[in-house]
């Protein structure tokens, strides 16, 4: 999904930056996927989170970001979502 003016929302920016290494995932508290988010070719996958589990495990109450390493460690966490702020993060991460 593209948000406004048409640029991508940080999930497809994520992707973009971290390449093969980094592997963003939407995930909805609903038993259903929003028409808005139903994923196409290329974009990133969404998760459906019914029971709201992984909500609740996570604290998320709201719009959040989280970036998991493959260990588990929570490396980033964001609430409500700072797009800038999360660029700047996978900057130092992926070094160009």
């Amino acid at each position: 999904p593209l948000g406004r003016r048409g640029r991508a929302q940080p999930p497809q920016r994520a992707q973009r930056r971290g390449g093969e290494l980094l592997r963003p995932l939407i995930i909805v508290p609903m038993p259903d996927c929003p028409e808005s988010l139903r994923p196409t070719e290329g974009q990133v996958p969404v998760v459906l989170d019914p029971g709201g589990d992984l909500h609740c495990g996570f604290g998320a109450r709201a719009e959040c970001a989280y970036l998991v390493r493959p260990d588990g460690y929570i490396g980033y966490r964001a609430q409500p979502i700072l797009e800038a702020h999360l660029m700047a993060h996978l900057d130092r991460l992926f070094v160009a």
